[in-house]
């Protein structure tokens, strides 16, 4: 019932492979809002700055218009503000740098990428639609070669 008190521990290791733990939070609906806000404002800006092509692009990202299961899958992440989702679901870590916005902004993109999909799939986890089921359903069912 209350998102704040939903939380998981990631392991995540450095370069150097020593490992540390991430506890991420389980993101209120106010903040997955804020996080899908702040990414409709950055391709907003976007939009302005490159024109009408920009606008169909978005139309297309939305998941529930994407055909395939990965598609759909990534388009879910993202309506997601990535720098938001992790400022607002990294709970703690053990990584020897103090936990603030700063910090979070300094993680490489792998490791930040998986926290940004471990967050969201925490908060809001993916659902395919039905399009995307029967179109994968119907292309690994038997296939009739002669």
């Amino acid at each position: 019932m209350f998102a704040d008190v939903i939380r998981k521990q990631v392991p995540v290791t450095d370069e150097e492979n020593r490992e540390y733990v991430v506890i991420l939070q389980k993101l209120n609906a106010r903040s997955l809002k804020k996080a899908q806000d702040n990414r409709q404002s950055e391709i907003s800006a976007q939009m302005r700055q490159f024109g009408g092509d920009i606008f169909k692009a978005i139309q297309s990202a939305d998941p529930s218009k994407q055909k395939t299961v990965e598609d759909q899958k990534k388009a879910h992440y993202d309506q997601y503000d990535r720098d938001t989702i992790l400022i607002q679901g990294i709970h703690s870590w053990t990584l020897p740098a103090e936990k603030n916005p700063d910090n979070i902004g300094r993680l490489d993109l792998e490791t930040a990428n998986f926290l940004w999909h471990e967050i969201v799939d925490l908060s809001d986890p993916f659902k395919p639609t039905a399009i995307a089921k029967a179109d994968e359903a119907k292309d690994s069912g038997p296939s009739i070669d002669s």
